[in-house]
């Protein structure tokens, strides 16, 4: 279990690599009171960071090296990955080959329907003349 858990973390930290989203939000705010000579700084800073991965193909990924080390009852494992990097370009390109299809599909589609609606707006002319 400890080999299969270092290999997930290993993939996750690949798909981290090859196709995370980062957002991120600073808000600061600062405001000084006081009179005079006696006047305090009040400051507040803000930081909301996201690292979102979705559906990362990290199909190609070979297993190298791995080790397990005993700890008393229970064990720590470590996973060495080798991503070719021919492959994740292969994985890229068939990424956008895929969207590019899909996004002329709806737009084929997309014309299909204005195409119906055409249709369907010329059968009810001639019907009412």
């Amino acid at each position: 279990m400890a080999i299969d858990k270092s290999e997930l973390n290993a993939k996750r930290a690949l798909a981290d690599r090859l196709g995370s989203l980062i957002s991120s939000k600073l808000k600061t705010f600062t405001s000084e009171t006081g009179v005079g000579g006696d006047v305090a700084v009040i400051g507040e800073v803000d930081r909301v960071t996201t690292n979102l991965i979705t559906e990362v193909n990290v199909a190609g990924y070979k297993r190298i090296k791995s080790k397990i080390i005993s700890e008393g009852k229970t064990f720590r494992s470590y996973v060495l990955l080798r991503y070719p990097l021919g492959e994740a370009n292969k994985i890229v390109i068939d990424q956008i080959k895929r969207s590019k299809l899909l996004d002329a599909k709806l737009r084929a589609s997309q014309g299909f329907k204005e195409l119906e609606k055409e249709v369907q707006r010329a059968r009810k002319e001639s019907r009412g003349t």
